[in-house]
């Protein structure tokens, strides 16, 4: 019996230390799609941008078009940045998903390999050790 509980509890620890990684691997999922929204809301200002450059170089003249053409390429340079890293933490997020994946499939394993278990102890509760079958009368 207390063998049987033993197992039990183990496989219990395992199954609540597998849920809160599922847990967190779920939150980076979530991170992972805000990321990925504000990658294209970059990418969209980035192409406003170079289009707003594009005409504001044909508007302006020589002089002042070169003085904000360079403002323009510093804050399109910045916005690169910020794209790039965003798209360097959607790779991240990506081999979190992969993560999160993983634990899955190992927490549906042991889920399962748990109620096997708990098949298994049930059948051996109505036989004895010595191969007789015992009746259990439940209210």
């Amino acid at each position: 019996m207390s063998l049987r509980q033993l197992e039990l509890q183990e496989q219990k620890s395992t199954v609540s230390s597998l849920e809160r990684v599922v847990q967190q691997v779920t939150k980076s999922d979530q991170v992972l799609s805000v990321v990925q929204r504000s990658l294209e809301e970059q990418r969209g200002r980035v192409s406003s941008i170079q289009l707003q450059l594009q005409q504001l170089s044909l508007a302006f003249g020589q002089d002042s078009a070169h003085t904000e053409l360079a403002q323009l390429r510093g804050s399109l340079g910045t916005l690169s940045q910020q794209v790039s890293i965003v798209e360097g933490l959607k790779e991240r997020l990506c081999v979190l998903e992969g993560r999160y994946l993983q634990h899955s499939r190992l927490l549906d394993i042991h889920v399962d390999q748990l109620q096997r278990n708990e098949e298994r102890f049930r059948e051996l509760e109505s036989t004895s050790y010595c191969g007789k079958l015992i009746w259990k009368i439940r209210d």
